[in-house]
């Protein structure tokens, strides 16, 4: 079954906090080099990143830049019981109080960047990879290839920082009203989407 597919970023709101690591914690180091983050090394702590907003929203969706989810949203995402997946226990302290989240860990990655219609710079050591996208197209016929419970979530194999949601896991996320979470269809996305208003 074909999907359309989406790429998700931050709601344009200054009010929305950054996010950053409060310690060098075994799972600040999993979440980077490993599959899983071992139970034992959670919850993750996390702080405000810098500039710090004035008056913080916890919004149900922050960034670390890794995706951070409050409950509600976390929940939709682990019912659907999603391969290479997983919901990190995180606590982001503020200096009045400390707020439950889920860091969104995905570790399902798919190589399926259209080159030849997508406006991208390669990265000149390792042509794998990508340094920036302007443009994406996905290449459908690579997405077909790979079964389809892995084609719901995944992360560009060529951009690690591009997380890529099948229409049905955003209208889950969706039904849910979150605050502080866009989707655009990945067709046509780049990079400059994220500091457009709207959508």
């Amino acid at each position: 079954m074909n999907h359309t597919y989406y790429v998700h970023g931050r709601a344009s709101n200054d009010s929305h906090p950054l996010l950053a690591f409060a310690d060098n914690g075994p799972a600040r180091h999993s979440l980077h080099t490993k599959q899983f983050v071992e139970p034992e090394s959670t919850p993750v702590r996390l702080r405000l990143g810098r500039p710090e907003p004035r008056n913080p929203i916890m919004a149900d969706h922050l960034s670390l830049p890794l995706p951070v989810l409050t409950r509600k949203v976390a929940q939709v995402i682990e019912a659907l019981q999603l391969p290479d997946v997983q919901l990190v226990p995180a606590v982001v302290e503020t200096p009045t109080r400390e707020y439950p989240y889920f860091i969104l860990n995905v570790w399902n990655f798919i190589a399926c960047v259209d080159r030849a219609a997508s406006d991208i710079t390669e990265d000149e050591e390792d042509s794998r990879y990508l340094l920036s996208i302007r443009r994406l197209v996905l290449d459908m016929k690579a997405i077909d290839e790979v079964p389809p419970e892995r084609r719901l979530l995944f992360r560009l194999a060529e951009s690690s920082s591009t997380y890529v949601f099948a229409q049905p896991v955003v209208n889950a996320i969706l039904a849910t009203a979150p605050e502080g979470i866009r989707f655009w269809p990945a067709n046509g996305w780049g990079e400059g989407h994220a500091f457009r208003r709207g959508a």
